[in-house]
């Protein structure tokens, strides 16, 4: 797979990580309709993540996060080392 898409599965990683609690991959998968297994391999960069996907694990993510639904999307798509360039 593409590095993007290894970007964008760390990312997703990164941020379920910061929900208070830690939200665990068989939570977001549940979420977002997906296996825990499907969720692991976008994470480990092993999948692409389509935009409904993004659309629908930002929603999730958005009600654990002080950050806004267009913020995570970002976030994902655009990982912190990419703005910073």
């Amino acid at each position: 797979m593409s590095n993007d898409t290894k970007r964008h599965g760390a990312a997703l990683r990164a941020l379920r990580l910061q929900c208070d609690p830690p939200m665990r991959q068989g939570a977001l998968a549940e979420r977002v309709n997906l296996t825990p297994a499907m969720i692991s391999q976008i994470e480990n960069g092993n999948r692409r993540m389509s935009i409904a996907l993004l659309c629908r694990a930002a929603e999730c993510l958005a009600c654990h996060l002080p950050m806004t639904k267009q913020q995570i999307v970002l976030a994902i798509v655009m990982p912190e080392e990419e703005t910073t360039k």
